[in-house]
Formats: structure tokens, sequence, C-alpha cells
């Protein structure tokens, strides 16, 4: 008998113990729009976080539609990060309604904005701004400071960790900031053309000029293309840059009536960091 009662004490102990130890709640569920937030939330949320990206790779933020599997999906998601492509503009509300206990946050939040080229840029929301900041390091490095605070509001013990993130993530960006300055030093050209305007935080943190085929959010017809094409051999650009989830039949149109060449650059791509000087280091040889 009272080896029986030693036996209970014990095991009463034990469960104690267990009921009294903490239970960690695993990675929160984030959802992003774009691959590139998708690497910022990894970031600066760390272990602490599982991401997973609406647009994926090869899609369109223009045409992109979440589907039934996707919506369901983010029944999981405590927070979904946002930054303007066009198709949060019809379907954000619809998310928001059909998961009103989902934290939105808009990645855009307190940063400079620029006005989007070709005033009035149809398929962009918040009238005429520009969504793509991410193409600028150092604003990308205000909002990993900004998205710390916004996850500690939901894990308020990992703020530290957050932070922390944060600003070792930071000195990578200084540093491809510095890398990007070093590649387009003494360039003796500092205009590019692309096809979609999704560089212009980029060139104005650079000093270049990015000139757009694309106008509010439109390909030009047949006048505005022969109009391209006396203004392209006037200014000696010889490089149309565009991107893969557009098409490229004009661009390479373009290219073909005016001596050029059609080189890819993807504003969207998941690899942040290595993107970055990629781009630079194709528009620096442009401009050569």
């Amino acid at each position: 008998m009272r080896a029986f009662l030693a036996a209970a004490l014990i095991g009463l102990i034990a469960l104690t113990d267990v009921l009294a130890t903490p239970v960690l709640a695993g990675p929160v569920h984030v959802f992003v729009s774009i691959p590139p937030l998708q690497y910022l939330v990894e970031k600066v949320g760390g272990a602490q976080v599982r991401v997973q990206t609406l647009v994926g790779p090869g899609q369109s933020p223009a045409t992109y539609e979440p589907g039934p599997k996707v919506m369901a999906k983010l029944d999981q998601a405590r927070l979904l990060v946002r930054t303007g492509v066009p198709f949060e503009k019809a379907w954000i509300g619809k998310i928001q309604a059909a998961h009103p206990s989902l934290k939105i946050w808009d990645a855009r939040t307190d940063l400079p904005l620029r006005q989007m080229q070709g005033q009035g840029h149809a398929d962009h929301d918040h009238g005429t701004r520009d969504p793509h900041f991410w193409t600028n390091p150092l604003l990308f490095k205000q909002a990993a400071h900004h998205l710390a605070a916004v996850l500690a509001e939901l894990m308020p013990e990992q703020r530290a960790t957050f932070e922390k993130n944060a600003q070792v993530f930071g000195r990578q960006l200084d540093a491809v900031d510095q890398d990007i300055r070093g590649l387009l030093a003494g360039l003796s050209k500092h205009d590019f053309m692309v096809y979609h305007p999704s560089w212009g935080y980029f060139a104005d943190a650079y000093g270049l000029h990015q000139r757009a085929i694309e106008v509010e959010g439109k390909s030009p017809g047949a006048r505005g293309l022969a109009k391209l094409i006396d203004q392209l051999r006037q200014s000696g650009l010889k490089t149309l840059f565009v991107q893969p989830q557009f098409s490229q039949q004009n661009a390479r149109a373009l290219a073909a009536e005016t001596g050029g060449k059609v080189v890819v650059i993807d504003p969207l791509a998941y690899d942040y960091l290595n993107n970055l000087r990629q781009t630079a280091a194709k528009i620096a040889e442009a401009n050569q």
C-alpha cells in the first residue's frame, strides 16, 4: 500500500510539473503578397514565422487571383503583409471580410512614397503612389524595423529577437546599398528604359532616370510605338529592360527596330539581396 501511495505521489508531482511548464507556441503563419516581402518577413521573423507568398514565381501581380485553397489556408494565418500591387485592390477587402481576425499590414506604412510614373497608374491603388518601394534597399531597411514592431504585437515575448533580426538585416541592406553605389559609379549615361515602371525607387536612390514604355498601366498602340522608336534612336539607349511577369512582345519589336537588345530584370525575385546586385550590374553594363 505504501509503495502504491508513493508511486501515486510521484506521478502527481510529475503531472504537476508538466502542467506548470509553459507550452511554447509554434511559428506564426504569415502570408505576403509578393516574394520580396517573404524574404523580408523571414529575415525579421526568423524561426518564429512560417511564410507563404500569394503571387508566386512567374505570376503577375496584375492578374493574380487567390483560389479557394489559398483562401482556406488564410484561416491559419495571423498576419498578411501587403504593398499595393494591383491584385490587392480587388482582393484585400474580400480577404479581410472572409478572415476578420487576420491582421493586415501595409509594408509601405510611414515610408516616403513616390508618384507612379505616368500620372494616374490605373493598376495600382492609393491613387498614383508607386508601390515598388522595395527596390530601394534603404526603404526596405526602414520597413524591416517597422515589421519588427508589428511582429512583436503578435509575439511580445519575441520583441528583442525581432529587433535584433531587423538590425542584422539592416546591416546587410547597408552593405548592398554600398555595393550598388560602387557598381553604378562613373556611368556615362543615367537613363535606362524599362517596359513596366517598377524601378522608380531604385532610380531615385542612385541618381538614375527610369524611362517607361508602359504609360498609366497600358501598353502603347501603333502610334505610341512609332514615337518610342524615334525617341530610342535619338537617346542612344540600346537596352530595354523587361520583367518576366509581363509580355515581352512590344519590347522585342522595339529592340528589333532600333538595333537594341532585351534584358530581363525581375523586381519580384525572392533572392532580394543578390537580385539587387545583379540588377545594378545589368544597368551598369548597359550604361557604360
